[in-house]
């Protein structure tokens, strides 16, 4: 059974047909999950009920406040502080709203360029794992740095959390979005829009993320001097 499971990744055949949305998979099991996660009686009704909440919902941001926000949407006068904030509100409330409709959602995600600091020898790197792994490698018992993520912001007389990371902001990057084909998700990286598509549809077929195009215009927006 194993070695039949395995011979089905080299075949192009589909046997088995969901006769709700008409997409097909290799394995049983795999269409049972597809019909417990996307056809369930429970995620149907859930549906509907965010569809008639949606038509009665009413704004209560004045419209002064909705100015100042630089990701808004036009249909519900709301605004919001993070791009991925926008996008979360489209998916539930207009899911048939293209990105291209909205211009906010077309412009560069722009991205903090770091130098990462060793602060147990003079090496300096691009990126938190390769500091992490050299500092495992080559210090082996030596606290690691915390994570940048998981600060939290500094109470009254207390220092800046940002100076235990041993980081420094070198500049911005403007990178063009990716989108995910199946739903509304922007990301950085087509590595990172792969791995959503592996966790979030995974009854797609996959991508591999050298065969994904984006439009190279990358560029770095500032730059602190050295």
């Amino acid at each position: 059974d194993k070695l039949r499971l395995h011979m089905l990744r080299h075949s192009d055949r589909k046997d088995f047909l969901c006769s709700t949305c008409g997409k097909q998979f290799k394995r049983k099991d795999k269409l049972r999950e597809h019909m417990q996660r996307m056809h369930n009686p429970e995620r149907e009704a859930k549906k509907a009920d965010r569809i008639s909440r949606s038509k009665a919902f009413k704004p209560r941001i004045a419209s002064t406040d909705y100015e100042s926000f630089m990701f808004k949407c036009r249909l519900c006068m709301m605004g919001f502080r993070r791009r991925g904030m926008l996008v979360n509100h489209l998916s539930k409330r207009h899911p048939d709203m293209k990105i291209e409709e909205v211009p906010e959602l077309t412009l560069p995600i722009i991205k903090p360029n770091r130098d990462y600091f060793c602060q147990y020898c003079d090496k300096v790197y691009k990126s938190a794992s390769k500091r992490k792994a050299h500092i495992l490698k080559n210090h082996p018992g030596a606290e690691l740095p915390p994570s940048i993520r998981k600060l939290r912001p500094a109470g009254p007389g207390e220092p800046d959390p940002m100076l235990s990371t041993h980081t420094q902001l070198t500049g911005t990057i403007a990178t063009p979005p990716v989108c995910c084909p199946h739903c509304s998700k922007q990301y950085s990286s087509k590595t990172k829009m792969v791995q959503h598509i592996r966790k979030k549809h995974p009854e797609y077929p996959q991508i591999p993320a050298n065969t994904i195009h984006v439009p190279l215009t990358t560029a770095v927006i500032s730059a602190t001097p050295a």
